[in-house]
């Protein structure tokens, strides 16, 4: 292994893991480390009692031609599929259709087809949070709860920024006049029971909630063989920012689904549809999910050559998905050429 190409990277979102692809193909060594036990970030998969369920990222949209070229790749080995619905949108308890010309993307086997499709050829050390980086005459010393991990020659952070900067703050001064970009979101989880015709997919909101996704109609929806839930279809509710800050983290599941329950009778009857009735659900308090305002147009890695450390994710552009696989190969060529 050649001087100067061992790299940490903290988080496994998608810019961690598609930064530490690009970093093996180019022949640097590689370990990622990840305070959870799963792969993806906001664009994990859960795996409840009656289905498997993106209860973050739903869809993902391509506009670059870098991202485009992975997602052909994706197509071509059928793990991804366009997710075709004509959207709508619930306003002052109106129902309308609302066509777009957007293409959007979806796993086939959920959001989680992807992230370990990207990881299939990396070192990744799972439950492991990173508490603090030490500097040290051969490189970095990574802290965590269960000890040190040395020595790297440059430390590349793909968490949010509020998280990235505890970590940074006290080596580089790259990330202090940046303001934390991200707001909070409840997402919620419904299995339900009831008819719903098929035109409702995917709904736009203003008030409550912001987004509602049909999961159970999305390409690759798997179900839990033998589960305990009897349902018709299963939903995706995201809530907006300011009502999920409002109550908070602590907010009773009962009252969780007691609101989502009520919107959603009330956009359903709206479309004229009959009720339904929630059998099951399942609440994630997304604490860093949706951004104030975009950073920049293009994403770009933030790099410090002097102390060998950079951050990057989909909060260095705009906050899509695509603008994390971005922000990862960009640090690659970065720290590359330095």
């Amino acid at each position: 292994m050649n001087s100067g190409k061992k790299i940490a990277i903290v988080g496994v979102g998608i810019s961690g893991l598609s930064a530490a692809r690009e970093f093996v193909n180019r022949g640097y060594e590689v370990t990622v480390f990840e305070k959870s036990q799963g792969l993806g970030g906001r664009a994990s998969t859960r795996r409840l009692p009656w289905a498997y369920v993106d209860v973050g990222v739903q869809y993902f949209t391509a506009s670059d031609p870098v991202f485009k070229r992975e997602v052909a790749r994706w197509l071509k080995r059928r793990q991804v599929a366009k997710w075709q619905f004509t959207p709508a949108v619930y306003a002052d308890g109106a129902f309308k259709l609302s066509p777009d010309n957007q293409e959007r993307w979806v796993g086939t086997s959920a959001m989680r087809v992807l992230s370990h499709d990207i990881a299939s050829n990396v070192d990744i050390i799972l439950q492991q949070r990173i508490k603090h980086l030490e500097p040290c005459p051969r490189g970095w010393r990574l802290v965590s709860e269960n000890g040190p991990f040395e020595y790297f020659d440059w430390v590349v952070s793909s968490l949010p920024l509020e998280q990235a900067l505890p970590l940074i703050s006290n080596h580089s001064a790259m990330l202090n006049n940046i303001s934390p970009p991200h707001r909070s979101v409840w997402a919620l989880a419904l299995a339900t029971k009831g008819l719903v015709p098929p035109f409702i997919q995917g709904v736009f909101s203003h008030d409550t909630v912001r987004w509602l996704s049909r999961a159970s109609l999305k390409p690759g929806f798997k179900r839990i063989d033998q589960g305990d839930v009897d349902f018709d279809d299963v939903w995706v509710m995201h809530f907006q920012e300011s009502w999920s800050e409002l109550k908070g983290r602590a907010l009773p599941h009962a009252e969780l689904q007691a609101v989502a329950s009520r919107w959603f009778n009330k956009m359903l009857a709206s479309a004229g549809v009959c009720p339904v009735s929630v059998l099951a659900s399942h609440g994630h308090f997304w604490k860093y999910a949706q951004m104030n305002a975009p950073i920049a147009e293009k994403p770009q890695p933030f790099v410090d050559g002097t102390r060998r450390i950079a951050a990057i994710g989909a909060w260095c552009g705009s906050g899509r998905y695509e603008d994390g696989f971005l922000s990862g190969l960009s640090v690659v060529s970065a720290i590359d050429g330095a």
